[in-house]
Protein backbone atom coordinates (compact mmCIF):
# COMPACT_ATOMS: atom_id res chain seq x y z
CA UNK A 1 0.00 0.00 0.00
CA UNK A 2 1.23 3.19 -1.21
CA UNK A 3 2.37 6.36 1.20
CA UNK A 4 -0.82 8.40 -0.50
CA UNK A 5 -3.06 5.67 0.19
CA UNK A 6 -2.42 5.52 3.82
CA UNK A 7 -2.48 9.36 4.15
CA UNK A 8 -5.95 8.87 2.73
CA UNK A 9 -7.35 6.48 4.78
CA UNK A 10 -6.16 7.94 8.11
CA UNK A 11 -7.76 11.18 7.01
CA UNK A 12 -10.95 9.72 6.02
CA UNK A 13 -11.22 7.61 8.93
CA UNK A 14 -10.00 10.13 12.13
CA UNK A 15 -13.08 12.31 10.93
CA UNK A 16 -15.38 8.89 10.93
CA UNK A 17 -13.96 8.57 14.22
CA UNK A 18 -14.45 11.99 16.08
CA UNK A 19 -18.40 12.50 13.95
CA UNK A 20 -19.39 9.26 15.52
CA UNK A 21 -17.77 10.10 18.98
CA UNK A 22 -20.15 12.92 18.44
CA UNK A 23 -22.91 11.09 17.51
CA UNK A 24 -22.56 8.20 19.85
CA UNK A 25 -21.78 10.29 23.41
CA UNK A 26 -25.26 11.90 23.59
CA UNK A 27 -26.85 7.74 22.86
CA UNK A 28 -24.24 6.35 25.59
CA UNK A 29 -25.58 9.49 28.19
CA UNK A 30 -29.38 8.75 26.86
CA UNK A 31 -30.72 8.41 30.22
CA UNK A 32 -29.15 11.54 31.84
CA UNK A 33 -29.83 13.24 28.85
CA UNK A 34 -33.82 11.91 29.22
CA UNK A 35 -33.62 13.32 32.81
CA UNK A 36 -32.32 17.07 31.86
CA UNK A 37 -34.35 17.53 28.81
CA UNK A 38 -37.47 15.47 28.72
CA UNK A 39 -38.28 15.70 32.65
CA UNK A 40 -40.81 12.43 33.62
CA UNK A 41 -41.50 10.36 36.60
CA UNK A 42 -40.50 7.08 36.03
CA UNK A 43 -36.94 6.62 34.90
CA UNK A 44 -38.08 4.13 32.12
CA UNK A 45 -40.00 6.72 30.60
CA UNK A 46 -37.97 9.40 30.46
CA UNK A 47 -34.87 6.60 29.69
CA UNK A 48 -37.07 6.06 26.53
CA UNK A 49 -37.27 9.68 25.66
CA UNK A 50 -33.82 10.12 25.71
CA UNK A 51 -33.78 6.97 22.88
CA UNK A 52 -36.32 8.69 20.88
CA UNK A 53 -33.85 11.72 20.72
CA UNK A 54 -31.22 8.95 19.55
CA UNK A 55 -33.63 7.85 17.51
CA UNK A 56 -34.66 11.16 15.80
CA UNK A 57 -31.10 11.70 14.66
CA UNK A 58 -31.19 8.10 12.86
CA UNK A 59 -34.34 8.95 11.30
CA UNK A 60 -32.29 12.07 9.61
CA UNK A 61 -29.55 10.54 8.28
CA UNK A 62 -31.49 9.77 5.03
CA UNK A 63 -32.37 12.93 4.55
CA UNK A 64 -28.48 13.64 4.91
CA UNK A 65 -27.80 10.69 2.57
CA UNK A 66 -30.04 12.24 -0.22
CA UNK A 67 -28.53 15.67 0.02
CA UNK A 68 -25.29 15.20 0.70
CA UNK A 69 -24.93 12.39 -1.47
CA UNK A 70 -27.04 14.53 -4.10
CA UNK A 71 -24.57 17.32 -4.02
CA UNK A 72 -21.14 14.61 -3.40
CA UNK A 73 -21.98 13.45 -7.11
CA UNK A 74 -22.70 16.64 -8.83
CA UNK A 75 -20.06 18.40 -7.47
CA UNK A 76 -17.41 16.52 -6.03
CA UNK A 77 -16.50 14.17 -2.80
CA UNK A 78 -14.26 16.16 -1.19
CA UNK A 79 -16.23 19.37 -0.71
CA UNK A 80 -19.22 17.74 0.65
CA UNK A 81 -16.82 14.96 2.59
CA UNK A 82 -15.42 18.09 4.39
CA UNK A 83 -19.09 20.09 5.03
CA UNK A 84 -20.46 17.17 6.63
CA UNK A 85 -17.81 17.29 9.74
CA UNK A 86 -17.32 20.99 10.25
CA UNK A 87 -21.87 20.80 10.96
CA UNK A 88 -21.21 17.97 12.89
CA UNK A 89 -18.84 19.68 14.86
CA UNK A 90 -20.93 22.68 14.90
CA UNK A 91 -23.93 21.23 16.02
CA UNK A 92 -22.19 19.42 18.99
CA UNK A 93 -20.86 22.15 20.21
CA UNK A 94 -24.18 23.81 20.61
CA UNK A 95 -25.82 21.05 22.34
CA UNK A 96 -22.83 20.89 24.54
CA UNK A 97 -23.64 24.71 25.65
CA UNK A 98 -27.97 24.12 25.41
CA UNK A 99 -29.54 24.98 28.57
CA UNK A 100 -31.71 21.84 30.42
CA UNK A 101 -36.06 21.46 30.96
CA UNK A 102 -35.18 23.36 34.39
CA UNK A 103 -33.26 26.56 32.77
CA UNK A 104 -35.46 27.48 29.70
CA UNK A 105 -38.83 24.40 29.69
CA UNK A 106 -39.98 22.84 26.52
CA UNK A 107 -37.92 25.35 24.30
CA UNK A 108 -35.03 23.25 25.35
CA UNK A 109 -36.39 20.08 24.41
CA UNK A 110 -37.53 21.48 21.21
CA UNK A 111 -33.76 22.79 21.03
CA UNK A 112 -32.61 19.99 21.97
CA UNK A 113 -34.29 17.88 18.91
CA UNK A 114 -33.31 20.18 16.17
CA UNK A 115 -29.66 19.89 16.54
CA UNK A 116 -29.99 16.14 17.16
CA UNK A 117 -31.66 15.99 13.96
CA UNK A 118 -28.67 18.06 12.09
CA UNK A 119 -26.73 16.18 13.57
CA UNK A 120 -28.32 13.09 11.69
CA UNK A 121 -28.32 14.69 8.45
CA UNK A 122 -24.35 15.57 8.97
CA UNK A 123 -23.52 11.66 9.98
CA UNK A 124 -25.76 10.86 6.85
CA UNK A 125 -23.02 12.40 4.48
CA UNK A 126 -20.19 11.27 6.28
CA UNK A 127 -19.50 7.66 6.69
CA UNK A 128 -21.39 7.17 3.02
CA UNK A 129 -18.77 9.39 1.81
CA UNK A 130 -15.82 8.21 3.80
CA UNK A 131 -17.56 4.73 2.24
CA UNK A 132 -17.38 6.00 -1.30
CA UNK A 133 -13.89 8.16 -1.01
CA UNK A 134 -11.61 4.97 0.34
CA UNK A 135 -13.52 2.60 -2.17
CA UNK A 136 -12.28 5.33 -5.03
CA UNK A 137 -9.02 5.89 -4.21
CA UNK A 138 -7.58 2.84 -2.98
CA UNK A 139 -6.76 0.28 -6.01
CA UNK A 140 -5.52 -2.49 -3.83
CA UNK A 141 -6.38 -3.62 -0.36
CA UNK A 142 -9.49 -2.37 -0.42
CA UNK A 143 -10.76 -4.85 2.38
CA UNK A 144 -8.32 -3.84 4.74
CA UNK A 145 -9.06 -0.18 4.08
CA UNK A 146 -12.66 -0.31 4.92
CA UNK A 147 -11.43 -2.54 7.80
CA UNK A 148 -9.36 0.65 8.73
CA UNK A 149 -12.17 2.71 8.30
CA UNK A 150 -15.10 0.99 10.75
CA UNK A 151 -12.19 0.38 12.78
CA UNK A 152 -11.61 3.72 13.18
CA UNK A 153 -15.77 4.13 13.82
CA UNK A 154 -15.55 1.62 16.33
CA UNK A 155 -12.51 3.72 18.03
CA UNK A 156 -14.88 6.70 18.25
CA UNK A 157 -17.51 4.22 19.94
CA UNK A 158 -14.72 3.49 22.54
CA UNK A 159 -13.25 6.61 22.92
CA UNK A 160 -16.98 8.32 23.67
CA UNK A 161 -16.92 5.19 26.40
CA UNK A 162 -13.83 5.87 27.81
CA UNK A 163 -15.16 9.26 27.94
CA UNK A 164 -18.48 8.51 29.78
CA UNK A 165 -16.72 6.50 32.67
CA UNK A 166 -13.91 9.22 33.11
CA UNK A 167 -17.19 12.10 33.50
CA UNK A 168 -20.28 10.22 34.14
CA UNK A 169 -19.90 11.13 37.89
CA UNK A 170 -19.98 14.44 36.58
CA UNK A 171 -22.81 16.33 37.09
CA UNK A 172 -21.58 18.35 33.81
CA UNK A 173 -19.89 15.61 32.48
CA UNK A 174 -22.07 15.31 29.04
CA UNK A 175 -21.38 18.58 28.39
CA UNK A 176 -17.53 18.22 28.78
CA UNK A 177 -18.00 14.97 26.63
CA UNK A 178 -19.78 17.03 23.68
CA UNK A 179 -17.32 20.02 23.66
CA UNK A 180 -14.36 17.54 23.46
CA UNK A 181 -15.75 16.14 20.20
CA UNK A 182 -16.79 19.35 18.88
CA UNK A 183 -13.45 20.62 19.24
CA UNK A 184 -12.30 17.58 17.88
CA UNK A 185 -14.32 17.63 15.02
CA UNK A 186 -13.34 21.32 13.87
CA UNK A 187 -10.01 20.42 13.87
CA UNK A 188 -10.44 17.48 11.89
CA UNK A 189 -11.83 19.47 9.19
CA UNK A 190 -9.22 21.77 8.84
CA UNK A 191 -6.96 18.20 8.49
CA UNK A 192 -9.72 17.08 5.85
CA UNK A 193 -9.29 19.83 3.47
CA UNK A 194 -5.86 18.55 2.77
CA UNK A 195 -7.53 15.23 0.93
CA UNK A 196 -7.59 15.18 -3.26
CA UNK A 197 -10.74 14.55 -5.22
CA UNK A 198 -11.23 11.19 -5.97
CA UNK A 199 -9.84 9.85 -9.59
CA UNK A 200 -12.49 8.02 -10.40
CA UNK A 201 -14.53 11.12 -10.11
CA UNK A 202 -11.80 13.26 -11.82
CA UNK A 203 -12.57 11.45 -14.87
CA UNK A 204 -15.72 11.35 -15.13
CA UNK A 205 -17.28 13.10 -18.26
CA UNK A 206 -21.27 11.67 -17.65
CA UNK A 207 -22.65 13.36 -14.39
CA UNK A 208 -26.62 12.58 -13.06
CA UNK A 209 -28.38 15.27 -12.61
CA UNK A 210 -30.69 13.91 -10.48
CA UNK A 211 -28.45 10.93 -8.96
CA UNK A 212 -32.11 9.46 -7.28
CA UNK A 213 -34.03 9.40 -10.12
CA UNK A 214 -31.27 7.34 -11.95
CA UNK A 215 -31.30 4.86 -8.80
CA UNK A 216 -35.15 4.58 -9.01
CA UNK A 217 -35.36 4.35 -12.80
CA UNK A 218 -31.35 2.23 -13.20
CA UNK A 219 -30.44 1.12 -10.16
CA UNK A 220 -33.47 -0.38 -8.63
CA UNK A 221 -31.81 -4.25 -7.52
CA UNK A 222 -28.91 -2.80 -6.83
CA UNK A 223 -30.48 -0.26 -4.26
CA UNK A 224 -32.34 -2.98 -2.90
CA UNK A 225 -29.26 -5.43 -2.17
CA UNK A 226 -27.38 -2.80 -0.66
CA UNK A 227 -29.87 -1.49 1.40
CA UNK A 228 -30.95 -5.42 3.22
CA UNK A 229 -26.77 -5.39 3.58
CA UNK A 230 -26.73 -2.32 5.27
CA UNK A 231 -29.75 -3.51 7.39
CA UNK A 232 -27.99 -6.24 9.21
CA UNK A 233 -24.82 -4.06 10.01
CA UNK A 234 -27.30 -1.41 11.18
CA UNK A 235 -28.53 -4.03 13.89
CA UNK A 236 -25.37 -5.11 14.87
CA UNK A 237 -24.03 -2.12 15.04
CA UNK A 238 -26.74 -0.56 16.79
CA UNK A 239 -27.90 -3.13 19.23
CA UNK A 240 -25.10 -5.16 19.97
CA UNK A 241 -22.26 -1.92 20.29
CA UNK A 242 -24.76 1.27 20.96
CA UNK A 243 -27.25 -0.12 23.08
CA UNK A 244 -25.85 -2.34 24.81
CA UNK A 245 -24.76 -0.49 27.97
CA UNK A 246 -28.02 0.60 28.41
CA UNK A 247 -29.81 -2.92 28.31
CA UNK A 248 -27.20 -3.97 30.47
CA UNK A 249 -28.32 -0.77 32.85
CA UNK A 250 -31.77 -2.32 32.49
CA UNK A 251 -30.66 -5.41 33.63
CA UNK A 252 -29.29 -4.57 37.05
CA UNK A 253 -25.79 -5.33 36.03
CA UNK A 254 -23.69 -2.58 37.69
CA UNK A 255 -22.25 -0.06 36.04
CA UNK A 256 -18.52 -0.38 36.70
CA UNK A 257 -19.19 -3.80 35.07
CA UNK A 258 -21.14 -3.25 32.31
CA UNK A 259 -18.94 -0.32 30.72
CA UNK A 260 -15.82 -3.04 30.90
CA UNK A 261 -18.14 -5.48 29.64
CA UNK A 262 -19.17 -3.09 26.23
CA UNK A 263 -15.20 -1.49 26.19
CA UNK A 264 -14.07 -4.58 26.08
CA UNK A 265 -16.52 -6.12 23.42
CA UNK A 266 -15.83 -2.94 21.62
CA UNK A 267 -11.93 -3.88 21.49
CA UNK A 268 -12.61 -7.25 19.94
CA UNK A 269 -14.76 -5.81 17.40
CA UNK A 270 -12.06 -3.49 16.24
CA UNK A 271 -9.84 -6.13 16.12
CA UNK A 272 -11.42 -8.56 14.46
CA UNK A 273 -13.21 -5.66 12.06
CA UNK A 274 -9.45 -5.02 10.65
CA UNK A 275 -8.02 -8.71 10.77
CA UNK A 276 -11.26 -9.79 8.72
CA UNK A 277 -10.09 -7.17 5.93
CA UNK A 278 -6.62 -8.62 5.96
CA UNK A 279 -7.83 -12.06 5.67
CA UNK A 280 -10.12 -10.68 2.66
CA UNK A 281 -7.35 -9.39 0.91
CA UNK A 282 -5.07 -12.36 1.19
CA UNK A 283 -6.61 -15.42 2.53
CA UNK A 284 -10.20 -16.22 2.06
CA UNK A 285 -12.96 -15.41 -0.20
CA UNK A 286 -14.58 -12.02 1.37
CA UNK A 287 -18.47 -13.78 0.11
CA UNK A 288 -17.31 -16.96 2.44
CA UNK A 289 -15.82 -14.84 5.30
CA UNK A 290 -19.01 -12.72 5.78
CA UNK A 291 -21.47 -15.78 5.11
CA UNK A 292 -19.29 -17.57 7.97
CA UNK A 293 -19.26 -14.32 10.04
CA UNK A 294 -23.19 -13.58 9.22
CA UNK A 295 -24.07 -17.46 10.87
CA UNK A 296 -21.82 -16.61 13.93
CA UNK A 297 -23.21 -13.32 14.40
CA UNK A 298 -27.21 -14.68 14.68
CA UNK A 299 -25.83 -17.98 17.00
CA UNK A 300 -23.97 -15.91 19.51
CA UNK A 301 -26.73 -12.84 19.36
CA UNK A 302 -29.47 -15.24 20.15
CA UNK A 303 -27.48 -16.85 22.52
CA UNK A 304 -26.15 -13.99 24.05
CA UNK A 305 -30.23 -12.20 24.06
CA UNK A 306 -31.72 -15.53 25.25
CA UNK A 307 -29.97 -16.52 28.15
CA UNK A 308 -29.54 -12.93 29.66
CA UNK A 309 -32.31 -12.26 32.60
CA UNK A 310 -31.90 -10.32 36.13
CA UNK A 311 -28.37 -9.63 37.35
CA UNK A 312 -26.72 -11.96 34.36
CA UNK A 313 -25.29 -11.80 31.29
CA UNK A 314 -23.62 -14.11 28.83
CA UNK A 315 -20.27 -11.91 28.70
CA UNK A 316 -18.61 -14.85 27.15
CA UNK A 317 -21.37 -15.17 24.49
CA UNK A 318 -21.12 -11.35 24.09
CA UNK A 319 -17.67 -11.35 23.05
CA UNK A 320 -17.84 -14.15 20.21
CA UNK A 321 -20.53 -12.02 19.03
CA UNK A 322 -18.17 -9.43 19.02
CA UNK A 323 -15.65 -11.36 16.93
CA UNK A 324 -18.20 -12.59 14.48
CA UNK A 325 -19.18 -8.81 13.77
CA UNK A 326 -15.73 -7.63 12.47
CA UNK A 327 -16.18 -9.24 8.69
CA UNK A 328 -19.70 -7.25 8.68
CA UNK A 329 -18.16 -4.28 9.37
CA UNK A 330 -15.39 -4.64 6.53
CA UNK A 331 -16.74 -6.21 3.88
CA UNK A 332 -20.12 -4.84 3.55
CA UNK A 333 -19.65 -1.44 3.19
CA UNK A 334 -17.04 -2.70 0.48
CA UNK A 335 -19.80 -4.75 -0.87
CA UNK A 336 -21.84 -2.39 -1.06
CA UNK A 337 -19.77 0.56 -2.47
CA UNK A 338 -19.34 -1.54 -5.67
CA UNK A 339 -23.29 -2.56 -6.48
CA UNK A 340 -22.97 1.27 -7.98
CA UNK A 341 -21.77 2.93 -10.91
CA UNK A 342 -19.27 6.61 -9.87
CA UNK A 343 -22.08 8.94 -10.92
CA UNK A 344 -24.24 7.58 -8.47
CA UNK A 345 -22.07 5.70 -6.04
CA UNK A 346 -22.33 8.44 -2.95
CA UNK A 347 -25.80 8.65 -3.67
CA UNK A 348 -26.90 5.25 -3.71
CA UNK A 349 -24.16 4.26 -0.67
CA UNK A 350 -25.27 7.15 0.91
CA UNK A 351 -29.68 6.61 0.69
CA UNK A 352 -29.38 2.78 1.44
CA UNK A 353 -26.75 3.39 4.89
CA UNK A 354 -28.58 5.84 6.17
CA UNK A 355 -31.80 3.96 5.14
CA UNK A 356 -30.90 0.77 6.95
CA UNK A 357 -29.78 2.32 9.96
CA UNK A 358 -32.65 4.68 10.58
CA UNK A 359 -34.95 2.00 10.05
CA UNK A 360 -33.07 -0.60 11.80
CA UNK A 361 -30.27 0.85 13.82
CA UNK A 362 -32.00 4.00 14.91
CA UNK A 363 -35.42 2.35 15.98
CA UNK A 364 -34.58 -0.82 17.37
CA UNK A 365 -32.76 0.16 20.84
CA UNK A 366 -36.96 1.74 21.56
CA UNK A 367 -38.59 -1.30 20.44
CA UNK A 368 -36.44 -3.42 22.70
CA UNK A 369 -36.93 -0.82 26.12
CA UNK A 370 -40.79 -0.81 24.87
CA UNK A 371 -40.92 -4.81 24.86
Amino acid sequence: MKIEDIKIILLSSLGGMLEFYDFIIFAIYAPIIGQLFFPESSKLVSVMYGLMSFALGYIARPIGGMVFGHFGDKYGRKRIFSATIFIMGISTLLMGLLPTYEDIGVAASILFVLLRLLQGMAIGGELSGAITFISEHIDKRKALAMGFLYAFVNLGILFASAVFIITSDNSYGWRIAALIGAIAAIISYYIREKLSETPVYQKLKEKSSIPLFFLAAKEKVRFISSFLLMSFLALIVSIGFLFVNTYLNILSIPKHNSDIITMIGLVIFTTSTLLSGYCADRLIKADNLLMLASLAIVFFGSVMFFTAGKNYFSNFSYYLFSFSSGPAASLIPLKVSKLFKTKVRYSGVGLSYNLAFALFGGLSPLLIVFL
